[in-house]
């Protein structure tokens, strides 16, 4: 048995204003973890108890969620980024993909190369990683706790160099 498979289960938090389209991990494939503590968290939607200070996963649910916050949220959006940026290991997982953002929405104005750009923006300049997962979002979420909370669990999350 590899060490991945001998690590203790973590417990998952995910934000109580995570109401809407929200992940529960349920199912054979989500077996890593003992629980979900829903509690209020200060930056991200999810993160794993423990190591809560140092990783957070923004969820983006939907396009008109990420049209919005370029939109009339920009100004909020912006504060969370900033917030995000603080994170030794922030992420920002959209549950779309980049050709379902160029499709634009119907509730925004705003140019869809645009948003792509503001996007592109926020990995550059503040350095945190935008997955565009599509329909397996809950998925790469998941994968990501187990991998950030069994680097912790090895030293090895603290061998990575801080930016």
């Amino acid at each position: 048995m590899g060490i991945w498979n001998q690590m203790k289960k973590f417990n998952i938090i995910r934000d109580i204003q995570e109401k809407a389209n929200r992940w529960n991990f349920n199912g054979e494939r989500f077996n890593c973890h003992n629980s979900i503590i829903d509690k209020h968290l200060k930056t991200g939607d999810y993160t794993v108890e423990g190591i809560e200070d140092i990783f957070t996963i923004e969820k983006k649910s939907t396009v008109n969620e990420i049209f919005m916050n370029f939109g009339r949220g920009r100004a909020r959006f912006y504060r969370e980024i900033k917030r995000l940026s603080e994170y030794k290991h922030p992420f920002i997982i959209v549950d779309a993909t980049p050709e379902m953002i160029m499709c634009g929405s119907p509730y925004s104005k705003l140019s869809p190369s645009n948003v792509i750009s503001c996007l592109l923006g926020i990995q550059i300049k503040y350095h945190i990683p935008i997955i565009y997962a599509g329909r397996v979002g809950e998925d790469l979420a998941y994968d990501i706790m187990r991998k950030v909370w069994n680097y912790s669990q090895t030293g090895e999350l603290d061998a990575i160099t801080d930016r």
